[in-house]
C-alpha cells in the first residue's frame, strides 16, 4: 500500500508540474505572437484530442487580409535537451501529417542550442519560457534570442555537476568506451543507484550517452568534459599556500615521501601533475592534494605559510573523488588526466595552455572519435 501511495503521489506531482508548464507555455506564446501587429489570436485550447493524438496546446490565429485561420500545434516538455526535443518533434510531425495546414511548435523551460538547431532543421518552431523563440509560417517570422534563462538551466546543471554526480562523471570519463550497468556504475562511483540513475537520465536527455544491451556508454565525452570544465573550479577545495627554499622537484618528492611515510592519501595535481604527463609544461610551483591536515605535512617539511609569493599549494579535497584513478608515475601519485584538466583549466593563462596539452596529448588519444547522432528525417 505504501508503495502504491508513493507512486500515486509522484504521479499527482508530475501532473501538476506538467500543467504548470503548459500554462507557462501558453502565457509565453500569447506574448510572442502578440508582437506581430497583423496577427490575431482567435483561440487557445489545452490538451485537445486531435485524431489519435493530444497536443498540449492548439492555437488558432488569423493573419490580417487572410480568410483562413492557421492552426498551431504545441508540444510542451519539461526540458529542452536534444532527446526530449526529438520526442516532441516526432509527435508534432505526426500531428502535422493529420492536419497538413498546421504548424508545429516545441516549448520548454530552457531550449539548448542543439535542440533549437534540430527544430530549425525540420521546420518546427520553438519557444522557451522567457521568450527566446523562432517561428516561421505563412507571412509570419519571429525570432528572439538573448533573453537570460538561467533558472531552468541552473537546476539542470546543479544536478549534473553536484559533488556526488561528479563522482559518476569521473568514472565515465576515465573508462573510455566502457558500458556500465547502473548498479556497477553506482558501486564504482560510490553513490546510490538513485543518484546514478538521475545522472543517466540527464546525460540521455543531452544525448551524450547511449543505452545498449550491456548498459550505458559515454559517446559525447568531449561535450561532457568541456561543459564540466566551464562549471568546475579548483577553489572548491580548501587551499593552503606555503613557501620553501628547496627547488620544485625536490619539494614534490619530499611531499610525496612525507605522505607515504604517514599513510596519508595524496596526489600531485595542477602543473606538478601536468609536467609528468606533458614534459613541455614549465612551472615553479608544487601543487598537491592531501587528504589530511596540511599543517601536519608543512611542519614536517619546514614549509612556511604565506599569503603571497608561495611556491607550494596544498589542496584539502572537497571530495575524495578527486583521487579516482590516480596513478603512480616514477614513484609519485598523480591525479587522473581528467582531474588534471579540470584543475588546470581554472588557472587562467598558462594553466589553460597546460590543460590543452593534457587534453590533446593524453585524454583525446584515449577516446575514439565522437559518435554522431543521426539527423531527423
Amino acid at each position: 500500500y505504501d508503495t502504491f501511495q508513493h507512486l500515486l503521489n509522484y504521479a499527482i506531482i508530475m501532473k501538476m508540474i506538467e500543467q504548470e508548464s503548459i500554462i507557462k507555455a501558453e502565457s509565453t506564446l500569447r506574448d510572442c505572437l502578440g508582437r506581430v501587429p497583423f496577427l490575431r489570436i482567435i483561440d487557445i485550447q489545452r490538451e485537445v484530442r486531435w485524431g489519435r493524438l493530444t497536443p498540449d496546446l492548439v492555437i488558432r490565429v488569423l493573419s490580417e487580409g487572410s480568410e483562413k485561420e492557421k492552426v498551431l500545434m504545441v508540444e510542451v516538455k519539461s526540458s529542452g535537451q536534444p532527446k526530449l526535443a526529438r520526442e516532441a518533434i516526432a509527435m508534432l510531425k505526426n500531428m502535422l501529417a493529420i492536419y497538413k495546414d498546421s504548424y508545429g511548435i516545441f516549448a520548454a523551460p530552457f531550449i539548448s542550442e542543439e535542440s533549437a538547431g534540430l527544430c530549425e532543421q525540420v521546420g518546427i518552431g520553438y519557444v522557451d519560457f522567457v521568450g527566446n523563440c523562432r517561428f516561421s509560417f505563412d507571412r509570419v517570422y519571429i525570432e528572439q534570442s538573448g533573453n537570460p534563462n538561467r533558472l531552468a538551466q541552473k537546476r539542470d546543471l546543479k544536478s549534473l555537476y553536484s559533488t556526488k554526480a561528479e563522482r559518476v562523471l569521473r568514472v565515465l570519463l576515465n573508462n573510455p568506451n566502457r558500458s556500465w550497468k547502473i548498479l556497477e556504475l553506482a558501486e564504482e562511483s560510490r553513490v546510490s543507484t538513485g543518484e546514478a540513475y538521475n545522472i543517466k537520465k540527464l546525460l540521455l536527455d543531452r544525448e551524450w550517452i547511449k543505452a545498449d544491451n550491456p548498459g550505458i556508454r559515454l559517446t559525447k565525452w568531449n561535450r561532457l568534459i568541456s561543459e564540466w570544465s566551464e562549471k568546475y573550479t579548483y577553489i572548491k577545495n580548501q587551499i593552503r599556500e606555503y613557501y620553501s627554499l628547496a627547488n620544485t622537484v625536490n619539494i614534490e618528492s619530499d611531499l610525496a615521501e612525507a605522505c607515504q611515510n604517514r599513510g596519508i592519501k595524496y596526489a600531485l595535481t595542477g602543473f606538478s601533475g601536468a609536467a609528468r604527463l606533458a614534459p613541455m609544461v614549465k612551472y615553479n610551483r608544487a601543487m598537491i592534494y592531501i587528504d589530511a591536515d596540511p599543517d601536519t605535512i608543512a611542519r614536517a617539511l619546514g614549509l612556511k605559510e604565506v599569503s603571497s609569493g608561495s611556491n607550494v599549494m596544498i589542496f584539502l579535497p572537497y571530495d575524495s573523488g578527486v583521487f579516482y584513478r590516480a596513478k603512480s608515475i616514477d614513484g609519485i601519485e598523480v591525479v587522473s588526466p581528467v582531474q588534471l584538466y579540470l584543475d588546470l583549466k581554472g588557472f587562467r593563462g598558462r594553466g589553460e595552455e597546460a590543460a590543452d596539452e593534457i587534453y590533446a596529448g593524453v585524454i583525446q588519444k584515449e577516446w575514439p572519435q565522437e559518435e554522431t547522432t543521426p539527423l531527423i528525417k
